[in-house]
């Protein structure tokens, strides 16, 4: 489960753009992937929904033994609700797709390394937005994308403060 769910830090840069969805796993301090049902040692913990769509952060308090901790934790989304969020609240889709046979022979060609598998990103009206790029893997073109994601909306956002 672990490869579905987006990296530590990119789970931060998406809190700093408003991604409030729900979500099953967090990250505690210093990004430690957790499942949202915890166990203490003593007794099981649940978390409420609204736990984790505030912003994404909220203080979990657990307990060990007769102590009482509070830490601050975050969401950590997996890739497709990280797409979906795009594709819904940003009007940007994200997509990856094996390379063509004609695209490894032109790059060969042009003198680039060839990859497998290319990215890109248009809008939900179908308009390309020229974000488009090759990696070696499916899981590393999928969080290429993303990270063009994050960073065509932070300069949204500097643009607009």
């Amino acid at each position: 489960m672990e490869k579905e769910i987006v990296p530590y830090e990119l789970a931060l840069r998406l809190k700093n753009l408003g991604f409030s969805e729900l979500v099953n796993y967090f990250y505690s301090n210093g990004g430690i992937l957790h499942p949202r049902v915890l166990s203490s040692g003593y007794e099981p913990m649940d978390f409420e929904p609204s736990d984790f769509c505030e912003n994404f952060n909220t203080n979990v308090k657990y307990q060990v033994g007769n102590s009482y901790y509070f830490e601050n934790v975050i969401s950590a989304p997996t890739i497709s609700q990280v797409f979906r969020w795009f594709r819904d609240k940003q009007d940007m889709c994200g997509y990856v797709r094996r390379g063509s046979k004609t695209m490894h022979e032109h790059l060969k060609k042009e003198g680039f390394a060839v990859r497998d598998y290319e990215w890109s990103i248009i809008t939900t009206e179908g308009v390309y937005l020229n974000c488009r790029g090759m990696e070696n893997t499916y899981e590393e073109a999928e969080l290429a994308c993303i990270e063009k994601l994050i960073e065509i909306v932070e300069s949204q956002k500097e643009q607009n403060d």
